[in-house]
């Protein structure tokens, strides 16, 4: 299936990276580190929990000087994250955003998770 640069598919990344809940929000923080990236898919198996993102572990962890290498993801999960389907516009997805004042929306297909879009991605020429 092809996109076109108005779709949320055209913009999105698919390169989804995701850690499991266990992990601590000190292993979230070096991974997203390691990839260049600005949030994480949370997984507990198979199940998607949420997203964690930079700014989650900024305002909820480091600001409130919580020791983020004993802090387990699960108490940090956003887990009021959006959807929004690949064939819908990129206007749909940041009027979604503002709507819900979120800076991520995850993409599905079928239902299924399939990338990830941010409001830096509807930033891009």
């Amino acid at each position: 299936m092809s996109f076109t640069l108005l779709s949320v598919g055209g913009t999105m990344s698919t390169n989804l990276v995701s850690i499991d809940v266990n992990n601590t929000v000190y292993d979230a923080a070096k991974l997203m580190k390691e990839k260049a990236i600005g949030s994480l898919v949370i997984k507990n198996g198979d199940a998607t929990e949420g997203l964690i993102t930079e700014r989650d572990i900024v305002c909820k962890v480091v600001a409130e000087g919580i020791d983020a290498k004993e802090a387990k993801l699960e108490g940090y999960v956003n887990k009021s994250t959006e959807n929004i389907d690949q064939e819908d516009s990129i206007f749909d997805a940041r009027q979604l955003m503002l709507d819900k004042n979120v800076d991520y929306l995850l993409v599905q297909k079928d239902g299924k998770l399939v990338g990830i879009v941010s409001k830096h991605d509807l930033l891009k020429d």
